[in-house]
């Protein structure tokens, strides 16, 4: 039995519109994530330079003929600076990125040339289907990986900052102690 209800005529302009908005809410997730990979890997940079210092100087602190405990303790902030190190490490380390993932600066273009209504190479509503989308049922979408790199980056860098607070502990028991005890 055919359907009773007359089509709707197709509005390109309505199509425009939807597409342009799903694709400006695509487009933000993606770079909120990308900006907080940004953080992550800005703050991880100072926290292993800072790391790096603190435990370079901290060796100007011991005497000349440092005794039993002062090696434990400083064995313990070079432990400590390290796996900071390693944490720190872990969040600079580059991302995987699976081929047919926009970049960025793609996806900036290709919404730029779509506001200006010129013409794209695919339409613009399969473009924000595809940032929305896994390529295959297993797969995740685009803004799944940056969102989970993002949180990946995000935990190894508190991991980095208790890191450091343990090693500015360390040196702080070892400078008192090297201070009080001569």
């Amino acid at each position: 039995m055919p359907d009773s209800q007359p089509q709707p005529a197709y509005d390109l302009e309505t199509d425009r519109r939807t597409s342009s908005e799903i694709l400006e809410q695509a487009r933000w997730l993606f770079e909120q994530h990308e900006g907080r990979n940004d953080s992550a890997q800005k703050a991880a940079a100072t926290v292993l330079t800072a790391t790096g210092s603190l435990v370079a100087l901290v060796t100007k602190a011991l005497p000349s003929a440092p005794r039993w405990w002062q090696i434990v303790l400083m064995g313990l902030v070079a432990a400590s600076g390290l796996i900071t190190v390693i944490l720190c490490v872990l969040v600079l380390r580059p991302r995987d990125r699976e081929n047919g993932l926009p970049s960025i600066g793609g996806l900036r273009k290709f919404a730029k040339t779509h506001d200006e209504q010129q013409r794209v190479p695919l339409p613009p509503s399969q473009f924000a289907v595809d940032m929305l989308n896994a390529k295959n049922l297993e797969a995740k979408s685009p803004l799944d990986h940056a969102a989970e790199d993002a949180k990946t980056r995000m935990c190894w860098l508190s991991r980095a900052y208790v890191g450091l607070a343990i090693t500015f502990f360390w040196i702080m028991v070892l400078t008192v102690l090297v201070a009080v005890v001569k």
